[in-house]
């Protein structure tokens, strides 16, 4: 019987040099103390970090983002969350990168956005420890996108962007929120409604338009302006003089006439209308849709003679604003009628 003998076998040169290599590689993750090893390339490509920060964002992944981006929410940011952003149109639906400036340790990456049906383009900073040379890039903290939402309404009047309640400050909402479009909800109030409507985010440094919102005033309070209007003119007939202080209207004595125990009369209330929002007046302004009627009498004496004076049902108009805050409603009279800017009354006849 012949018997073989088992013999070693000799590694050929590629097998050597495959095991020098992973020793190599072991001794530089062990030297740089990492578990892999960084590509030249990814180490060296500033725009390394900007396509994940952007792909997250198109993705919708904004807890990702936020992350590589380095942005941390503060309690009013109610936007920056993926919930929110899921609920926003228009967003971000791919990038491009343009370009690269470096500056040492710092470098500007340049992107094309495609947001919607627009493209605009967007710098994004990113910079690297000049220590050791081999580390990445990464990204600076990022400065989020803003939208405006400019309210034409009562103080306390509030606006729900993609479904969440945010707070006004001296009649303007700005909210930090990712890329997209998101919805203004319709609002209904006892006095005023709010239309539905739509506010933009886009990338630095370009800024979307603000939105505009405006209170509609409600029949509600155009029985209010009416109500307020009319207790308003209570009180001017309840005054005697022929200048009742503050009102729409005045009788013009004539001279030589004296006169006593006046009076006046409404003989039928004016109709009012409310215009459109007015920021500078800070409500809506009211006037006179059909005018009222007045009548102002009076005992009077002349040259010894003694009789009634009356002026005879004159008409008048009524100018103002309506102020509403929360469930509270007030008319305010024309500043023209603290300076005698009413309507003159016919002279009194004797």
């Amino acid at each position: 019987m012949t018997t073989t003998e088992s013999r070693p076998r000799l590694l050929g040169p590629l097998a050597l040099v495959g095991i020098v290599v992973a020793v190599l590689a072991s001794a530089v993750a062990v030297t740089l103390g990492i578990g892999t090893i960084p590509t030249l390339a990814a180490i060296s490509s500033p725009e390394l970090p900007v396509r994940h920060y952007l792909q997250a964002v198109v993705d919708g992944d904004v807890s990702t983002a936020m992350k590589l981006g380095r942005i941390t929410a503060g309690d009013d940011d109610v936007l920056l969350t993926d919930a929110a952003y899921r609920k926003a149109t228009d967003r971000v639906s791919s990038f491009q990168i343009l370009g690269v400036e470096r500056s040492g340790a710092t470098a500007t990456v340049q992107a094309r956005i495609r947001q919607g049906q627009a493209a605009y383009t967007a710098q994004f900073k990113v910079a690297r420890a000049s220590a050791p040379i081999v580390s990445a890039w990464r990204l600076a903290k990022q400065s989020l996108p803003t939208l405006t939402v400019n309210l034409h309404g009562p103080d306390d009047m509030t606006v729900k962007i993609g479904g969440h309640a945010v707070t006004a400050h001296d009649g303007q909402v700005v909210e930090r929120a990712f890329p997209g479009t998101y919805a203004i909800d319709a609002a209904q109030e006892k006095y005023y409604s709010v239309s539905a409507g739509a506010v933009a985010a886009v990338f630095p440094p370009q800024q979307a338009a603000a939105a505009e919102v405006s209170a509609e005033a409600q029949p509600a309070a155009v029985s209010a302006a009416k109500d307020a209007v009319g207790k308003w003119l209570a009180d001017c007939v309840a005054q005697t003089s022929m200048t009742p202080e503050g009102c729409p209207f005045y009788a013009e004595p004539q001279q030589g006439v004296t006169y006593s125990n006046g009076h006046w009369t409404l003989d039928e209330a004016p109709q009012v209308a409310l215009g459109g929002w007015n920021d500078e007046l800070g409500g809506w302004p009211v006037a006179t849709s059909s005018p009222g009627y007045v009548t102002y009498s009076s005992d009077a004496s002349v040259g010894g003679l003694t009789g009634t004076a009356t002026t005879g049902s004159q008409p008048f108009e009524v100018s103002g604003t309506l102020v509403v805050s929360g469930d509270s409603v007030r008319f305010v009279p024309s500043s023209a009628y603290s300076d005698g800017g009413g309507t003159q009354i016919g002279d009194s006849d004797a």
